[in-house]
Order: structure tokens, then C-alpha cells, then sequence
């Protein structure tokens, strides 16, 4: 695989392409150079299929397909969705930058009406995205086909805590910030007087200790150790769309999930059996409990997590997917 970087230069991306219709997140990851670089090596071969992906790239590649080209979108996300949950996601946020928030969903949801029906055919990452896709743009045939995960990885090194409860998420975006900060304040001081052996530990950047029993690691360049042995993955997110990956990167490295119902919608995973369900400050505590007194439990959502991803993610499975969509008539 060849890997193109190129140049950027935001200013002037937001004049050559400053149509009010585009969403402005377009704009900004996907420059004009993109574009330029993508037709340089168009004009040079010839494929079979064209797979973009991600909906934000379909610019640069849309101005140099022609009718016999066979281009093959795949969204990692229902993208006007996001962004008009966010717009609840702080209420105490300024006027103008929620103003901003609804703005761009309206930009995402007309662009996306637009743009979801120019490839050959769209791939979703889940069964519920590929119906709010259909949705958005009635007529078009979308694929739900999820990503690709090994069935078993390392854990990383054991930390402190019985149990070691792990909060991971890049804070640079919106959602991550906001369930680790609902976590911390909501849910973290009811399960530090229940559960006193319990200690939290956070990977992400932009988070801060608020209360006591929480350690805040740096941002890491390796995941393995937002997984350790012994520990439980805690996936709070309110707002999300798509394939939670580090659900899977849980079950693969051996760690239980405690997740909201947000974060597991769309994988094939029920409460009890791959993992734990909750949202309200007491479902999680309780589910902590049980983690610690159940027996057996942590192995069992374990085991039924790496089943599914046997089964549903596995390499062969999803190539062979991605290969019947690819080779289809158009």
C-alpha cells in the first residue's frame, strides 16, 4: 500500500471551497492537495474499484471518477447524527457555539443527502447506521459490513485497584470529554464510597483529577496498557455512532466492558452475555460489583465478547464481504 501525505494550507482550502453547504470539518480534512495528489495517481492507473474512506475524503476522489469507475464509500459514522447530539451534549456552552453545533449538523445532513447517493454503493460499519443512511437518502443500497479485529491480543500490565476501572478516549473530541467528565462527576463518587478497594484510571488528554481514587495517565501511543489484566474497560459515551472499537480491543486483550447502550448500539452483543449494560449512575456500580462478586462473570462477557469477534470480524469474514461488494454489477 502507497501512503500519499500532502501539504496543507487551511486558508486557503476555506476560500477555494467555501460553498455554505459544505460542512466546515469537510473543508479542514480534506484539502484541495488531496485532491490534486488523488488525480495524479488516477491519471496514472486504472482499478478495478475506487474504496474511499470515509465520507469527509469523497472530494478529493468525486472530480476524477468516470461512469465505468466503480466507487465504493465507506462511513465510519452517521456524521449529522453526531453533531446534532452534541449540540445537547453541554448545555451551559455559549449561544453562539451552540448556534455553531446546529449549523453544521444542518450542513452535515444536506451534504450527506447529497453525497451518500453519488457512489456506486455505500458500506456502513452496522445494521442501524446503514438504515439512518437509507434514511437520509432513500433509494441507495447500503451494506452493513463492520471491521475487521483479531480475536486475541495481549493485555497490558496490571494496575492498581480491585478492580481497576479504565476510562480511554482521546480527548480532542467532544463525546470522549463529555462521558469522562459525566463519569467523573456522576458516577465515580457513588462507586468510590461502595466499592473503596476500586481505583480509576483515565487515558486521555484534556481530563484533569477531580476527585480522589483516579489516577490520569498521558496519552498513549501504544493501547495495550488502557487494557490490563484484571481491569474493566468502562465505555460511558451519550453520544455515538458507528463501531466502538475499543469494545473490541476489550474482549480481544481480555478485559470486560461496562458500556453505555449508546456506545454498544450496533453490535450483535447482549447485557450479561459480551458485556454489561448501563447509563445511570447506579447501573454502573452495580455492574462494577458483580464484576468483583459474580463468579465467573468477567470470563464469561470475555469469552462471549471473543466469539463474536471470531465469528462477525474476523479477517476472512469481512474480506470476503468487502470482496462481494467490491465485484457486484453494477
Amino acid at each position: 500500500m502507497r501512503i500519499v501525505s500532502v501539504g496543507r494550507n487551511r486558508a486557503r482550502d476555506v476560500i477555494d471551497r467555501r460553498c455554505l453547504s459544505t460542512p466546515l470539518t469537510v473543508v479542514r480534512a480534506c484539502p484541495v492537495a488531496l485532491g490534486r495528489a488523488v488525480g495524479q495517481v488516477r491519471r496514472r492507473k486504472r482499478f478495478d474499484a475506487i474504496h474511499v474512506e470515509q465520507i469527509h475524503a469523497w472530494p478529493a476522489v468525486e472530480g476524477w471518477l468516470t461512469d465505468a469507475d466503480v466507487a465504493v464509500l465507506r462511513t465510519q459514522n452517521v456524521e449529522s447524527d453526531l453533531w446534532r447530539a452534541s449540540d445537547q451534549l453541554a448545555p451551559g456552552w455559549s449561544r453562539v457555539a451552540a448556534r455553531l453545533l446546529r449549523t453544521e449538523a444542518r450542513r452535515w445532513r444536506g451534504w450527506e443527502q447529497r453525497t451518500l447517493r453519488r457512489p456506486s454503493r455505500v458500506i456502513a460499519l452496522t445494521p442501524p447506521d446503514a438504515r439512518r443512511l437509507r434514511c437520509l437518502a432513500p433509494g441507495i443500497d447500503v451494506a452493513a459490513i463492520p471491521p475487521p479485529f483479531p480475536e486475541r491480543l495481549d493485555p497490558g500490565d496490571a494496575l492498581p485497584g480491585q478492580p481497576a476501572v479504565v476510562v480511554f478516549g482521546d480527548g480532542r473530541w467532544a463525546p470522549n470529554r463529555d462521558a469522562i467528565r459525566w463519569f467523573l462527576d456522576a458516577v465515580w463518587p457513588v462507586a468510590a464510597r461502595r466499592l473503596p478497594e476500586a481505583h480509576l484510571h483515565i487515558f486521555s488528554d484534556r481530563i484533569t483529577q477531580s476527585v480522589g481514587g483516579v489516577t490520569v495517565h498521558p496519552r498513549l501511543d501504544d493501547s495495550q496498557q488502557a487494557f490490563p489484566v484484571g481491569g474493566v474497560q468502562v465505555v460511558p459515551l451519550r453520544v455515538a455512532s458507528g463501531v466502538r472499537m475499543k469494545i473490541l480491543e476489550s474482549w480481544a486483550r481480555g478485559v470486560p466492558v461496562i458500556a453505555s447502550r449508546v456506545a454498544a448500539r450496533g453490535l450483535p452483543a447482549s447485557h450479561g452475555r459480551e458485556l454489561m449494560l448501563a447509563d445511570e449512575a447506579e447501573e454502573y456500580v452495580t455492574a462494577l460489583r458483580d464484576m468483583n462478586d459474580t463468579g465467573g462473570l468477567r470470563q464469561r462477557l470475555v469469552a462471549g465478547g471473543r466469539r463474536l469477534l471470531r465469528h462477525g470480524y474476523s479477517q476472512e469474514v469481512v474480506t470476503k464481504r468487502l470482496l462481494e461488494v467490491y465485484l457486484t454489477p453494477r
